[in-house]
Formats: structure tokens, sequence, C-alpha cells
């Protein structure tokens, strides 16, 4: 069973290696079975999102306002990857399609994150 992303992850989770211990390690498990099983693209929650302690009850709690900024993002993530909630694709696939916008991304997105001290988006897909 392919691993579900929502559509912000679908970018990210490539370059951010968790911000502690539990979330590296589902990070490396979440990866390891993408890359066996691919990823279909969810609205909302998804499997990373499901071990957050800010996820509570199908909403980001990470401050106020995340829901509807994450939403924003996840939007903007799949307009870039050409990409639709339910599609199935392939994690090298993915790779390649993140490769292909991360400029745009980066410009976009990265300077405004809460996350950036966490992040590797330096480095290539």
């Amino acid at each position: 069973m392919p691993i579900k992303l929502r559509g912000h992850h679908l970018i990210c989770l490539h370059f951010f290696p968790g911000h502690d211990a539990e979330s590296k390690e589902l990070l490396k498990k979440l990866l390891s079975k993408g890359r066996l099983e691919g990823v279909t693209v969810v609205d909302g929650v998804d499997d990373y999102c499901v071990e957050c302690k800010f996820q509570i009850d199908g909403v980001c709690k990470y401050k106020e306002g995340a829901e509807e900024h994450i939403r924003e993002l996840d939007y903007l993530a799949l307009n870039l990857l050409n990409l639709s909630i339910l599609d199935n694709i392939d994690f090298s696939d993915l790779r390649e399609q993140t490769h292909k916008i991360l400029d745009k991304w980066k410009a976009l997105v990265c300077s405004e994150c809460d996350w950036k001290s966490h992040c590797n988006i330096g480095y290539q897909v």
C-alpha cells in the first residue's frame, strides 16, 4: 500500500530530516516505504501528520492559522507538481518532479517557513 502524503509533504519531506528522534525515525520508515510502494496524494492529514503532536482531530494546531496556511501550501504544491488528490505517483517520478519545481518552491515558500532551521533544502533531491 503506498504512503499517503498531502501536497506540501510531497516536496518538503525530501529535505526535512525531522525535528526529534521520533520524527526522524518516522520519516526514515515512510520514505523507505514510499520508494518501494509509491505515493498516494491525499487531502488533509497524511501518514506523517498522523504521528505529529500538533495534529488534533485532523487539524494542525501548530499555531493560529496553521491549518489554513498548510492547505494553501498543499494547493500550491499540487499545482506546481501538476498532481491532484488521489493521484498515485512512483517515488522516483515524484523526486524528478520535485527537482523540476524546486527553485520556484524555494522562492515562494522557503524563506517564510517556520521549519527552515531543520531543513536541508539546499541539497539536491
